[in-house]
C-alpha cells in the first residue's frame, strides 16, 4: 500500500480509502470487512452521520475502537433527511453542523 502525507501534518494516509457506506447491519460482518481492508493496508475510512442514520459511524466506531489511534476516519454532515425520509435537505447553518459533529464524533466513539 502507497501512503502519503495528509495536509502540513504528519499523518500517513492510504492512497486506497474504505467507503464505508455500503456497509451492512451486523457489527460482527462490518467489523470482519473494515479489519481486513485494515490488514490489508488501508488506514483511511470514510462514512457519513446520515449512512443508516447513524448506524454506520457506530460500526466504524466500534469496529476499531481498539486501534483508533492507527487509523483515520472521515466522516461528513450537512445533509439531514426530510421528516417523512424521502431525500436529503442540505443544512448548512451553525447550529445544525456543530450538533451533528458531536454527535457524530459520540457514534464514532471518539470523545
Amino acid at each position: 500500500m502507497k501512503y502519503n502525507l495528509f495536509g502540513n501534518s504528519n499523518l500517513k494516509i492510504s492512497q486506497v480509502s474504505f467507503g464505508c457506506m455500503s456497509l451492512g447491519d451486523d457489527h460482527e460482518i462490518n467489523s470482519m470487512l473494515l479489519h481486513r481492508a485494515f490488514d490489508q493496508g488501508v488506514n483511511y475510512f470514510d462514512t457519513a452521520d446520515i449512512y443508516q442514520n447513524g448506524f454506520n459511524e457506530i460500526t466504524v466506531g466500534k469496529a476499531f475502537k481498539e486501534i483508533r489511534h492507527q487509523v483515520i476516519i472521515a466522516t461528513k454532515v450537512g445533509n439531514q433527511i426530510r421528516p417523512d425520509g424521502r431525500g436529503l435537505d442540505w443544512n448548512p447553518t451553525k447550529a445544525h453542523l456543530l450538533k451533528s459533529i458531536n454527535e457524530s464524533l459520540k457514534r464514532l466513539q471518539t470523545v
